[in-house]
């Protein structure tokens, strides 16, 4: 009589497919998860790089117009939005670099392995303006 329950049971068993949502939802959370974030994160990267444009833009007219002392770009640059500052000039022209880990863009878990974003603007120097 025992031997008789167990296998209906077994059969029942086999037979029911209730919780078999919860294997789809185990094995497409995560995925769907990632997406999300990489979404987020790239979304907030576009925008770190447009504020990035901007300030390279306004740092290298500064620079090149004589406004502001190269110490003076790296300190607010370095203190206002984390960026380095890497400047080089070569005869008349002025390449202003700013770049920021991805760290601490967005969530900083999707695109934190791609390194440094960075930004480059090349400008010509004002007549009698030298760094």
């Amino acid at each position: 009589m025992h031997d008789c329950r167990s296998r209906s049971l077994r059969a029942r068993f086999l037979r029911s497919e209730t919780g078999g949502i919860s294997v789809e939802y185990v094995l497409w959370t995560p995925a769907l998860l990632a997406i999300l974030l990489l979404v987020a994160d790239t979304s907030a990267a576009f925008l770190a790089q447009g504020a990035m444009w901007h300030a390279a833009g306004d740092v290298s007219r500064a620079l090149a117009t004589g406004r502001l002392a190269l110490t003076e770009a790296e300190a607010f640059l370095a203190s206002s939005a984390g960026y380095a500052l890497d400047v080089q000039a070569q005869g008349e022209l002025i390449s202003v670099r700013l770049s920021r880990p991805f760290d601490g863009i967005g969530t900083g878990m999707m695109l934190s392995p791609l390194g440094d974003m960075q930004v480059t603007i090349v400008q010509r120097l004002e007549p009698g303006v030298e760094l």
